[in-house]
């Protein structure tokens, strides 16, 4: 049997409090219930909370489509310095989260962000000509500014996948406060595939607040998970996806 480990007492209070889908630490103190289906749908979060209007009015709202005959960018290049971190992991109601607790960062053009988490939403919430993967791996940076930009990856059915193993295997199923699973590690840098052309714009976060001014980073190239690992998620979430925004003639670089 699994054993787990509170890490920090006080994160039992911030569990229940949570709400937000894990993109955002300010998405997680929000008070006000929503989530993907029904009057608290996606259709309804600018209506739920002044703090959300920019779910509804916001002008550079993700996630997006993308036109895959468009070619996705080397340059800048996507600079990662990701590390092997203790598996803390939690269900907030929204999705699972895995709290990056090591040193790592991402550099893009000379600009610099932290990493925070990573956590996942199936189906994909971005979408390539209109067709979505079966999931959408979110790792989220922040810089001392409290910028943000998050690096999207698609994740196809496919191999089983070694890295992100200890996360499938270990998916809270109710939702809980961050708990450390003793002995297991991710190599979060071993998850990302070797080609990093990535799709670039300016974005938001995709559940409440929706806050703008995300640099999103939409890797071009998959990665795998396998039938039975992608099931065991979506039997804890079949359906945690925003649906695609308005590019409102956003430029992709």
């Amino acid at each position: 049997m699994v054993r787990w480990r509170v890490v920090l007492a006080s994160l039992v209070v911030l569990s229940i409090l949570s709400v937000g889908c894990g993109d955002d630490d300010e998405s997680q103190a929000q008070p006000v219930e929503w989530g993907y289906e029904g009057d608290i749908g996606p259709d309804h979060w600018g209506d739920l909370s002044p703090e959300y209007a920019a779910c509804s009015e916001g002008t550079e709202q993700s996630p997006i489509d993308i036109d895959s005959s468009f070619a996705a960018s080397l340059e800048p290049a996507l600079e990662v310095d990701y590390r092997t971190t203790p598996l803390v992991i939690f269900n907030n109601g929204h999705t699972v989260e895995v709290e990056y607790a090591a040193d790592g960062a991402l550099t893009v053009g000379g600009d610099t962000w932290e990493v925070r988490q990573f956590h996942f939403h199936a189906p994909s919430e971005h979408t390539l000509d209109g067709v979505p993967a079966a999931m959408e791996l979110h790792i989220v940076h922040q810089n001392d500014d409290g910028e943000r930009a998050v690096v999207g990856v698609l994740i196809e059915e496919g191999t089983a996948n070694s890295v992100l193993a200890p996360v499938f295997e270990n998916l809270p199923t109710e939702q809980s406060a961050p708990m450390e699973v003793e002995g297991e590690e991710v190599d979060l840098g071993a998850v990302l595939p070797d080609d990093l052309a990535a799709w670039r714009y300016d974005g938001s976060l995709t559940t409440p607040p929706c806050s703008e001014g995300v640099r999103w980073h939409v890797v071009e190239t998959p990665i795998t998970a396998s039938a039975t690992q992608i099931d065991a998620f979506t039997a804890i979430f079949d359906n945690n996806s925003r649906p695609t925004q308005s590019a409102n003639g956003r430029p992709i670089d």
